[in-house]
């Protein structure tokens, strides 16, 4: 999923890949089958390696904070290698080692709008 501003573009196809969740409060992690959004012309596909978990993540599989949607797949801070690039994507290639933050898909429309008001 791809955010522009504040419209979600959503793909029109899904594909289907494994990953590890709780499917709802109180099971234990298993391998799941998700659907993902096949990527579009600005994204990135890699075959991820690692996959960091915070405490945060263990309070949203626990439903902790009373939001959590199941099935849930925690984690953010992944590591991996890029099998595929968009048309429109820069600076990064088939084979690159890529990492994505806990932070992503924002339009920095408020950063953009904060820095100005400085």
């Amino acid at each position: 999923m791809t955010v522009q501003y504040w419209r979600i573009k959503m793909a029109a196809e899904l594909y289907e890949t494994v990953a590890w969740g709780r499917k709802s409060n109180g099971e234990k992690f298993e391998k799941m089958t998700i659907k993902r959004n096949l990527p579009g012309d600005d994204d990135v596909t890699f075959d991820l390696k690692y996959c960091g978990i915070c405490h945060t993540d263990v309070h949203i599989a626990n439903n902790d904070m009373g939001h959590t949607h199941y099935p849930v797949v925690p984690g953010h801070e992944l590591a991996g290698v890029v099998t595929a690039v968009g048309s429109k994507v820069t600076g990064f290639k088939v084979g690159d080692q890529v990492g994505v933050g806990c932070i992503v898909d924002s339009c920095m429309l408020m950063f953009r709008l904060e820095t100005k008001l400085k």
